[in-house]
């Protein structure tokens, strides 16, 4: 299934990077958000507390081309997490987030809609000082694939057909089945 995600992921891209060649309103935008946050008690510890503070970093690349009939945007915003304690394990967490969306209208009464949002996250393991754990590998991978094919049959009546098909895979089997 992950190859499955992979392939379709593939795709997008490159249908995205035609479609950004091909002219018309191309829009592409770097952005980067930089923040700090200080938790007083990393291990969630009744007694024997540990701080540390957390630097996250997002850089944001958006771009999007937007013609008569076409409209396709790519979005990819990772996400990285260090954390500057020494007396920690897990010092750091990884997170991508890839999102595509392609609008074409086929006639002026049918139009159709392609939505993908893949997340994947590398969250190893954490341990407390006594080798307890506090929290399993959360490491997953996440995609959802919305499609929309809408039609006008009138002016005031609009019919639509939309699926969907989503997959929520971690890597450590017994979180995905937690009930907590």
């Amino acid at each position: 299934m992950k190859r499955k995600v992979g392939i379709l992921a593939a795709l997008l891209w490159g249908a995205g990077s035609w479609c950004l060649c091909q002219g018309g309103d191309t829009i592409i935008q770097l952005n980067n958000t930089l923040s700090f946050s200080y938790d007083d008690n990393y291990y969630q510890s009744k007694t024997n507390k540990t701080s540390t503070f957390a630097l996250v970093e997002q850089p944001e690349l958006l771009a999007s081309i937007n013609r008569e009939n076409t409209y396709f945007g790519l979005r990819y915003n990772p996400s990285f997490t260090w954390y500057t304690s020494t007396n920690i394990d897990r010092r750091y967490t990884f997170q991508h987030a890839f999102d595509a969306n392609w609008n074409q209208t086929l006639s002026p009464r049918l139009n159709f809609t392609l939505a993908d949002i893949f997340r994947a996250a590398q969250q190893p393991e954490l341990l407390d000082r006594n080798n307890a754990m506090v929290f399993p590998n959360q490491s997953y991978i996440e995609n959802s694939l919305n499609g929309t094919l809408g039609i006008q049959l009138r002016e005031s009546l609009r019919l639509d057909f939309s699926g969907r098909a989503y997959l929520l895979d971690y890597s450590e089997k017994d979180v995905g089945t937690n009930a907590n």
